[in-house]
């Protein structure tokens, strides 16, 4: 018997692998393990307090939650996570509380 070793669930379905797992904990554990990720990487960025911003998580789909200074800084932290393995959706409800909040960018 070959040893495969499967670099996605996609992957395993369309060649017909069976793929193992826990069916009522997967879920789960997987969004927990994605939603430390993100937060790491937010972290990471050193950019934030991160007691400013909650993250969740739901099949590959984050949810951005909090207040940031400005739009540069949320467009950053959604860069960032959007790189993250297993981020399949971003949705950014980040609020910009800063003081130039309401001056646009000029990029």
């Amino acid at each position: 018997m070959a040893i495969r070793w499967i670099t996605s669930k996609a992957t395993a379905l369309k060649n017909g692998w069976s793929i193992p797992f826990a069916p009522a904990r997967r879920g789960i554990e997987d969004a927990d393990d994605l939603e430390e990720r993100v937060t790491d990487a937010i972290d990471e960025l050193d950019m934030i307090d991160m007691a400013s911003i909650d993250v969740h998580v739901e099949d590959g789909t984050v949810t951005l939650e909090g207040a940031v200074d400005d739009a540069a800084t949320s467009r950053k932290i959604a860069r960032r996570i959007q790189r993250v393995a297993g981020v399949r959706e971003l949705v950014n409800n980040l609020r910009l509380e800063g003081v130039d909040s309401h001056i646009p960018d000029e990029d």
